[in-house]
């Protein structure tokens, strides 16, 4: 990609994300926010980029495009500042403890997008949580958060409850969501089973399909969830190494919902996970396995952003004795963005790992050409997102 085409890319991405942002000075509940409306007011004029069109992106510039990460607290603070202005990280993600309520929350993604867009490279970021509803949701307040997707039983009420709450995201300055999950499990004692569609298989991919498109008019990335798909035998990967020992044959059946999906919408951004297939790649997990992704990106065609789940989850972190190893393995396999939720992580080992990425491309264990491809997916997709949002305020 010219430098010129990048930059084109970087000016219509920033124009796109201040009207995001200030769009954001709505009230919240009706209830008008002098500090929210203030930070959004400081967003209105975007700043002048510091490099000539003719300059492309640093290498830590880049780097940092390909990571999402968690933060300390419910504020942008020195340790979050420094990821998103010096460490330049391409997207945020937001857990239940980051969260106090609407006021604070619009406050925190307000501020977190003013800093990006105000630092040397002027990209936004991805402002992500998983908000599935029932069990799996960061944001507690607000009648979007009730329903579960195993409640969900056609596209009809996907497509609705997927628009409302992601309009009720887009309203708390969110644009993207960790949803819709894809798997297919059908063994109650599993411990994703109540996280998924409870519909046939052949429904699944229709359900996933109809929640993305809703999410989307309300200007919601949605991520869907998790490839190649958890079987009824896999363990839990947040607390243990997670194996399963199905057949080649039944991994197959068990990616078809994904298959169809790309097919039906093509998310802008799809999961990896972290089960090992024994039968398929008896070494690493999915988000490490170049079979695995492989077979998403080549065999599927799939096109878009693939992150990996939470690479401080026990399936990574029981498997390697280096976060920064796994990391770097992982955008080897072929990973667009890696996630760090900072759950047991700290920021300070965060920017470890990013550093360690900048040597890998220095001493060629990353190639160039390959940040690149990775860089200008990440910023097409931010493109397009954020130019859907603003056409939907």
């Amino acid at each position: 990609m010219s430098a010129a085409k990048s930059y084109a890319i970087f000016f219509s991405i920033i124009a796109a994300t201040v009207g995001l942002i200030a769009g954001l000075r709505a009230t919240t509940h009706g209830q008008p926010t002098a500090i929210i409306q203030a930070a959004a007011e400081q967003t209105k004029t975007p700043p002048q980029n510091p490099y000539p069109l003719a300059t492309p992106l640093s290498l830590k510039q880049k780097v940092g495009q390909l990571f999402m990460v968690g933060i300390p607290g419910t504020t942008i603070d020195a340790t979050a500042h420094a990821l998103l202005t010096q460490y330049y990280v391409g997207g945020i993600f937001l857990l239940g403890k980051n969260i106090e309520s609407p006021q604070q929350l619009l406050s925190l993604t307000t501020t977190a997008q003013h800093q990006a867009l105000y630092a040397d490279n002027a990209i936004p970021l991805f402002i992500a949580t998983d908000q599935e509803g029932g069990e799996a949701s960061r944001i507690s307040f607000g009648a979007h958060a009730a329903t579960p997707q195993s409640a969900i039983t056609d596209t009809i009420q996907a497509y609705i409850l997927a628009r409302e709450r992601g309009e009720a995201l887009k309203q708390l300055g969110i644009n993207t969501n960790f949803s819709p999950v894809v798997d297919s499990i059908h063994s109650s004692s599993s411990f994703l089973f109540p996280r998924t569609f409870h519909v046939p298989d052949n429904q699944i991919a229709s359900l996933a399909s109809a929640m993305i498109r809703g999410y989307q008019e309300a200007g919601i990335i949605a991520v869907a969830k998790h490839f190649p798909g958890h079987t009824d035998q896999a363990q839990d990967p947040h607390l243990t190494a997670s194996y399963s020992a199905v057949s080649t044959t039944t991994l197959q059946e068990n990616e078809q919902p994904f298959q169809k999906l790309i097919a039906i919408s093509h998310p802008l951004m799809m999961m990896v996970d972290h089960v090992i297939y024994t039968h398929i790649d008896p070494q690493n997990p999915a988000s490490m396995s170049p079979t695995i992704i492989r077979t998403l990106r080549t065999d599927m065609g799939y096109q878009n952003i693939i992150i990996t789940d939470d690479m401080e989850m026990a399936a990574v972190t029981q498997h390697t004795t280096s976060l920064s190893d796994a990391v770097i393995q992982a955008l080897k396999a072929g990973a667009d963005i890696v996630l760090l939720s900072g759950f047991t992580v700290s920021p300070q080992e965060h920017e470890a790992v990013i550093q360690a990425v900048q040597n890998a491309v220095q001493n060629g264990i990353i190639s160039e050409s390959t940040l690149n491809q990775k860089v200008e997916r990440i910023l097409e997709i931010k493109k397009q997102a954020l130019a859907q949002t603003q056409e939907n305020n």
